[in-house]
C-alpha cells in the first residue's frame, strides 16, 4: 500500500490501523462534561469499583452565574470594598478611575477567568496549578494569593 494511505496494513498481522487524526477522533464517544469519570483500559479493573463511583455524584453548582458570583465574591473581599475610594482619591478621582476600569476589563478579568478555568481543568487551587503548569511559574500563584 502507497504511505499516504489512510490504511496501512501491519507487518505481524493483518489488522488495518487507521493513522488519520479525523479517523480516530470519529472512532471515540462523545464527551459528557456535566460527568467527569476516567476511562483507564487495563486488564486489571474491576466492574463493581466502576459502578460504585459512578453512583457517587459530585457536589455541582445549579447554574453558571450562580458559581461566577460566588467566585467574585470570594476574590474581591471586604478589604478591597473599603481600600478602593481611597485609591481613587489619592490617584486623582475619575483619572484613575477610567484606565482601572479599562485595564481591569482587558487584562484582570481575562487572566481571572483563566485562572478559575486552569484551575477547575486540574483540580489544584492557585499555588498548585501554576506550578503543575511549569515549576517555575509557582511564583504567580503565591502572589495572587497575597
Amino acid at each position: 500500500m502507497p504511505k499516504s494511505s489512510k490504511v496501512t496494513q501491519r507487518e505481524q498481522s493483518n489488522e488495518p490501523v487507521t493513522e488519520s487524526v479525523a479517523d480516530l477522533l470519529a472512532l471515540e464517544e462523545p464527551v459528557d462534561y456535566r460527568h467527569s469519570v476516567l476511562n483507564v483500559a487495563s486488564e486489571n479493573w474491576n466492574k463493581q469499583q466502576v459502578g460504585e463511583e459512578a453512583d457517587e455524584d459530585r457536589p455541582a453548582w445549579n447554574n453558571k452565574l450562580q458559581y461566577i458570583l460566588a467566585q467574585i465574591g470570594y476574590s474581591v473581599g471586604l478589604g478591597n470594598v473599603w481600600r478602593f475610594p481611597y485609591l481613587c482619591q489619592k490617584n486623582g478621582g475619575g483619572a484613575y478611575l477610567v484606565p482601572y476600569l479599562v485595564l481591569l476589563i482587558l487584562i484582570g478579568l481575562p487572566l481571572f477567568f483563566l485562572e478559575l478555568a486552569v484551575g477547575q481543568r486540574i483540580r489544584r487551587g492557585s499555588i498548585g496549578v501554576w506550578n503543575y503548569i511549569c515549576p517555575r511559574l509557582g511564583g504567580i500563584g503565591f502572589a495572587s494569593c497575597l
